[in-house]
């Protein structure tokens, strides 16, 4: 019975050391680094998640924009900050992408904690109501018409790249993907160049 009761004690303890560790964290505010621009699917996850994450924490979280290069800009900003919880990331899989396109000034694995899987975002392929209406569609007019359908992604290093070029590698089609950020892309994707 004893021994019972000293385990009981010690489980007691560490929870409230737990929470008195716990209770100290934040004491300021938090910032919350966005890799990607504003308008995107990134930005976008990081407007709905603050107030809330704010509210629970108990501190201002200052949502902090730093796009470029597939996430890896806003990704070094974070890697360059103390260690202290006190500047976070906001990122997709690109993060797992970047090493293998980019020299980093950081390492993914040994510079980074994994804290939560904020959200899962599906891929998908959207088009203009004229356009034709089902994917086996869509291709075979591209096909037919090599270099006149656009598409947007976010970039280099971005899921929605690497699964186009998936796409494409698969059935042998060129597609044209316009050269401007998310919000434009989507608004109004100029054909300019081809991709190979």
């Amino acid at each position: 019975m004893t021994s019972i009761w000293k385990w009981a004690s010690f489980a007691v303890l560490q929870a409230l050391a737990w929470t008195a560790l716990a209770q100290a964290y934040p004491t300021k505010p938090i910032r919350l680094v966005v890799s990607f621009p504003p308008g995107g699917t990134v930005d976008l996850v990081a407007r709905i998640v603050q107030p809330r994450l704010s509210e629970a924490l108990g501190q201002p979280i200052i949502i902090e924009n730093r796009g470029g290069a597939g996430g890896a800009v806003g990704t070094e900003v974070v890697a360059r900050s103390a260690p202290d919880g006190y500047t976070l990331l906001l990122t997709l899989s690109s993060h797992t992408i970047n090493p293998m396109l980019y020299k980093l000034g950081y390492d993914v694995e040994r510079d980074f904690a994994p804290v939560s899987l904020v959200v899962s975002v599906p891929q998908l392929i959207a088009a203009n109501p004229s356009a034709p209406n089902t994917l086996r569609e869509l291709i075979a007019a591209a096909k037919a018409r090599p270099g006149f359908y656009a598409y947007a992604s976010p970039g280099n290093g971005t899921p929605g790249r690497h699964g186009r070029r998936a796409d494409r590698a698969c059935r042998g089609h060129r597609a044209c993907r316009p050269g401007i950020g998310p919000l434009g892309k989507a608004a109004g994707a100029r054909r300019d160049h081809a991709e190979a």
